[in-house]
Order: C-alpha cells, then sequence, then structure tokens
C-alpha cells in the first residue's frame, strides 16, 4: 500500500469593498384590502422615482419578496379580559437596489429614499461585485499553502512528495461581506445627500477558506 500525506490547506485574503447593496423593508397598511395594495404600489412608485432622479433605472429596484397579511391589535373589554381585533391588511415588499461603491452616490441614494413617504427601514452592506473571482485566488491560496505545508514536512521527514491522489473540499459559499455598518434615522436620511466624503473607504473584507490535500510519499 503507498504511503500518502494530508495537509490542510488554508487560504486568506482582505480585500477592498466595490460593491453596495442595499435592502430595503416596504410596507402599507389599510383597512380595506385592494387600497392597501394600492398603496404599496404608489410608494414603490415614488420610491422608484426618487431613485431615478439620482441616476438609477427603473429596473434596478429589484423585487426580492412580498406578502400580505391581516394585521390585529388587542383590545381589554370589560372585566380586564383581551381581544385580538382586526387591525387592517399590510403589505410587505422587500426590495434590494446594487450599484458601484461610490461614497458620494451612496449619500445621494440614501437622501433619496429618506425623502420618500413611509421611508421604508434600510439594511446597507459592503461587498464585491465578482464574488467568483474572489473565490478563486481564495482557492488558490489555500493549495499553495497546503503544497507549502507538505513540502516542509516531507523534507524535514527525508521523504520525497509525490503524485496528488485526492482534494477534500466542502462547496460552502463563502460570505464577503464588510464588517462596516451604515445606519440613519428616518428623520436624517433626507439630509444625506453630502454625508459621505470620497476619501471615506468601508473597512476591507476579511476571508478564508480551507481544502484538504492528499499526496503520495516516496
Amino acid at each position: 500500500m503507498s504511503r500518502t500525506i494530508a495537509v490542510k490547506g488554508v487560504g486568506s485574503l482582505r480585500v477592498k469593498p466595490d460593491y453596495v447593496v442595499i435592502g430595503l423593508e416596504l410596507e402599507a397598511k389599510d383597512e380595506v384590502y385592494d387600497r392597501a395594495m394600492s398603496l404599496s404600489s404608489e410608494r414603490i412608485d415614488e420610491l422608484t422615482k426618487a431613485l431615478k432622479e439620482v441616476g438609477f433605472g427603473k429596473d434596478e429596484l429589484k423585487t426580492t419578496g412580498f406578502h400580505v397579511r391581516a394585521d390585529y391589535r388587542s383590545e381589554q373589554k370589560d372585566k380586564g379580559n383581551y381581544v385580538q381585533v382586526f387591525d387592517g391588511y399590510v403589505c410587505h415588499t422587500s426590495l434590494k437596489l446594487s450599484f458601484d461603491l461610490e461614497m458620494q452616490k451612496l449619500g445621494e441614494t440614501i437622501s433619496a429614499i429618506g425623502s420618500c413617504r413611509g421611508t421604508p427601514e434600510m439594511n446597507i452592506s459592503f461587498t464585491v461585485k465578482e464574488p467568483e473571482a474572489v473565490n478563486s485566488r481564495l482557492l488558490k491560496a489555500a493549495a499553495d499553502n497546503a503544497r507549502g505545508k507538505a513540502e516542509v514536512l516531507c523534507a524535514a521527514s527525508n521523504v520525497h512528495l509525490g503524485e496528488l491522489q485526492r482534494i477534500e473540499y466542502n462547496w460552502s459559499e463563502t460570505p464577503a461581506y464588510s464588517r462596516t455598518a451604515v445606519t440613519a434615522d428616518r428623520l436624517v436620511m433626507p439630509m444625506m445627500k453630502n454625508a459621505f466624503r470620497a476619501e471615506m473607504s468601508p473597512e476591507e473584507i476579511e476571508l478564508s477558506d480551507s481544502a484538504a490535500f492528499i499526496w503520495e510519499i516516496c
């Protein structure tokens, strides 16, 4: 039976974010179902128009989720008992807006969103535009790391590194997001057009991945 050596290779990278993803949660509520749906459409149209004014096309705002629910509130009745009372229909829409990272444009975008009625809940993430390229660099770093370890171990053991026999890798995606957080109160959002200086930069994204490599030794 041939002798083998198994080595875990670890790749690490620090990459600069070059892409922004803004997640938006928009709600519209009314006691009449049709009016709730109409209000939801109106608010999305208003948001689309506001974003158009800062350079976005109408198809750049993507819908990632939509649902309607009946809402209820608790009311206290006689003898202190509480009952659930119908309180209207709620239309909830999840939206996403993505674009190349430019701090001035980010400020203008936040300001445009904040100028709309029924300002959406907002979550801002900094990431990379081409994650596949970053993952390729990460895997190459892991492979180089494993081979380097194997060569050192073989030299120390007075054996030679032979043919690569097997690679074991867990094909799970590595999320690539900066830890930098951007938040703003709804009352402040419309005033954030010039909030970000051009030289400001989100924290670099720290990534790591690993794979097991098995070589024959002789």
